[in-house]
């Protein structure tokens, strides 16, 4: 009988970017990030005769198709493919329970094509949902089961065993793998705010369990900003591109940071324009930051002594954050260091929002610890240097 290859898979399929960290069996742990698009209901046809036309094989990483199940005559295109060539977007108007399961799929392809693997395949799987949508975890389960069981992916058919199935709240990977490192979580009222691309959270945790009455989810994510950029400008639409000009350009944005968006040719015209654009995020930023604060002056407990954030849009608004929760903000900057570490070659712009699913990645896998800071080992290296030196001898 043919080795079984395990992997471990924990995923946190975001609306900007899909995040993935895994690892084979015996193998140090891997992260993927994939482009979040989907393009559904394309013919098979369509999806061959486009590569006849193609000069080169793509990689599995933006070259990702499927077929679920195997034989079915209609492809769904995730990622990279589906966003450059069969106009694929984020699908968010679908819940996101409802169309991840592709994009899991695509993972778990990536996955066998990048390592060659072969022979019998299972999984052990676990996901962060958005909490308006945790109440689906056993659906998700029973199709994710069913889809991983015969598929293909880019031609090749798979079939995976489900081995285990976990799902958390977002944020929850954090609290989970942090809850004995938070002083007093045991005893205490403790608020953690997700902010993310589609979706801002509250999950409130009263004396070490979750409050379901008190723990909300609001779709006022990152989207609203940038739908507010394109209503103050002319041309625009929401897109990747556009989020990550807004986002990286920070609470100062210049024209660097968004000279690549700019249409006009004149000289005088692409100026106006990217004062015009500069002028549009500022206003759009100032605006969903007071759209935020409300939300937050509304469901925050009235009394707690600390409050996690989490998501890139609690990055993005740190300074606000900071200032709105007066010493009681609380974020994983520890934890990033290590992601750096353990990921090097990760765009530093997606460390931040791979915070929840390192730290449920760290919860599942028993085998891995995540590294001591490169920091706090040299303060400790001259700490004991220190101390060597200035011991008193007998």
């Amino acid at each position: 009988m043919p080795k079984k290859t395990k992997i471990v898979l924990a995923a946190d399929p975001g609306s900007s970017v899909s995040k993935f960290i895994y690892k084979i069996e015996g193998e140090p742990p891997i992260a993927l990030a994939m482009s979040p698009e989907v393009a559904m209901g394309v013919s098979v046809e369509s999806v061959e005769a486009m590569k006849k036309l193609s000069i080169g094989e793509g990689s599995p990483t933006t070259d990702a198709w499927l077929q679920i199940p195997s034989d079915s005559a209609e492809a769904v295109i995730v990622g990279h493919l589906a966003r450059t060539q069969y106009q694929g977007d984020a699908r968010l108007d679908l819940l996101k329970y409802e169309v991840i399961i592709p994009k899991f799929l695509a993972a778990i392809g990536v996955i066998v094509q990048r390592h060659n693997l072969g022979g019998r395949l299972s999984v052990s799987f676990s996901c962060l949902l958005p909490f308006g949508e945790y109440a689906n975890k056993n659906d998700l389960k029973s199709q994710l089961s069913e889809a991983l069981s015969n598929f293909n992916f880019r031609g090749q058919q798979l079939k995976v065993k489900l081995d285990d199935f976990i799902c958390f709240p977002e944020g929850g990977g954090l609290v989970t793998y942090q809850m004995g490192k938070i002083r007093d979580f045991e005893s205490s009222l403790i608020p953690v705010v997700m902010l993310g691309h589609r979706n801002s959270s509250l999950l409130l945790f009263d004396k070490g369990q979750i409050n379901l009455k008190g723990s909300v989810t609001t779709e006022n994510g990152f989207i609203n900003l940038m739908k507010l950029v394109c209503t103050f400008t002319s041309g625009k639409s929401p897109s990747n591109e556009l989020a990550e000009a807004i986002y990286q350009a920070g609470d100062s944005p210049q024209l660097e940071n968004i000279a690549h968006l700019i249409r006009s040719q004149g000289e005088d015209n692409a100026r106006k324009e990217g004062e015009s654009i500069i002028k549009a995020i500022d206003t759009a930023r100032a605006e969903h930051w007071r759209s935020l604060k409300n939300w937050l002056d509304k469901i925050l407990p009235s009394t707690y002594s600390q409050c996690l954030l989490v998501g890139g849009v609690a990055q993005y608004f740190r300074k606000e954050l900071e200032e709105y929760f007066d010493g009681k903000a609380q974020y994983s900057d520890r934890m990033i260091s290590q992601i750096k570490e353990v990921f090097p070659d990760l765009d530093q712009g997606l460390v931040s929002r791979f915070l929840d699913v390192f730290a449920l990645y760290a919860d599942i896998d028993h085998e891995f610890e995540p590294p001591v800071p490169k920091l706090e080992r040299e303060q400790k290296q001259e700490q004991d240097r220190l101390i060597e030196h200035f011991a008193v001898r007998n």
